[in-house]
C-alpha cells in the first residue's frame, strides 16, 4: 500500500531545506566594479585638480557630489544585458538589494560617519558659503588637511551640513543603523537564513 503522502528522509525534505546563499554574478560585480571605479576616480580627480588650485572650492565639491549622484542611481546598468547568464527574477532582485545596500554604505563609510562624528567640533561660526570657501588655503595648506574638502564639501549645496542643523543631524545618525542592517544581511545570507530580506525593512 503506498503512503498518501511523500515520504522524505532528513534533509531531502523540500521545508526542510535551507533557502540559497544567492551570490552576485561575475558579470553584475565586473560592471559595478568599473562604474565604482570611473565615478570615484573622477572624484579623486576633481580632488586633486583642487588642491592643485586649479578648480576652486565650489566647483569641485558641486561637480563631486554630481558624480556620486550619478554612481548611486546609475548601478543599476550592471544588472542589464546579462545575455549568457540565466539568472531567476529572485536572483536579480537580490543583487538589486546587495548593490543598493553597497552604494550606501561606501556614502556611509566615505562621507556620513565622518561628517557625524566631526561636524560638531569643526564646523564653528560657519553661515554662508563664503565662509566655508574661506577655508581654502587651510585645505591647501597639506595633503592631511584635505579631510576637510571631504566633510565640508556637502556645504556647497546645502548649508545645513555646516551651520550645525539639529534636524539635519540627527537624520544623518541613521548612517549607523544603515551599516549595521547591511552587516546583517550579508552575515544571514552566508548563513542563508530566511530572515536575510527582513532586515532592510526598517530602513525601506
Amino acid at each position: 500500500m503506498q503512503p498518501l503522502l511523500p515520504v522524505y528522509e532528513g534533509a531531502e525534505c523540500p521545508a526542510l531545506r535551507l533557502p540559497l546563499e544567492r551570490s552576485l554574478s561575475s558579470t553584475s560585480q565586473r560592471r559595478f566594479l568599473w562604474w565604482t571605479v570611473f565615478w570615484w576616480g573622477l572624484v579623486g580627480l576633481w580632488g586633486i585638480l583642487f588642491y592643485a588650485g586649479t578648480i576652486d572650492f565650489t566647483f569641485s565639491a558641486k561637480i563631486s557630489l554630481y558624480g556620486v549622484s550619478v554612481w548611486m542611481n546609475g548601478w543599476m546598468l550592471a544588472l542589464i544585458g546579462h545575455k549568457d547568464e540565466k539568472r531567476s527574477r529572485i536572483g536579480i532582485l537580490h543583487e538589486c538589494l546587495c548593490f543598493w545596500m553597497i552604494t550606501y554604505c561606501m556614502t556611509n563609510l566615505l562621507w556620513e560617519m565622518p561628517w557625524v562624528l566631526t561636524s560638531r567640533f569643526v564646523f564653528n561660526d560657519l553661515s554662508t558659503l563664503d565662509d566655508v570657501v574661506a577655508k581654502t588655503e587651510y585645505m591647501r595648506a597639506n595633503p592631511l588637511h584635505m579631510w576637510w574638502w571631504i566633510v565640508g564639501s556637502f556645504g556647497a549645496v546645502d548649508l545645513r551640513t555646516v551651520n550645525r542643523n539639529s534636524t539635519f543631524f540627527t537624520l544623518e545618525l541613521n548612517c549607523f543603523a544603515n551599516l549595521a542592517e547591511s552587516l546583517v544581511f550579508f552575515h544571514l545570507n552566508r548563513k542563508r537564513s530566511p530572515l536575510r530580506y527582513l532586515v532592510p525593512a526598517p530602513s525601506t
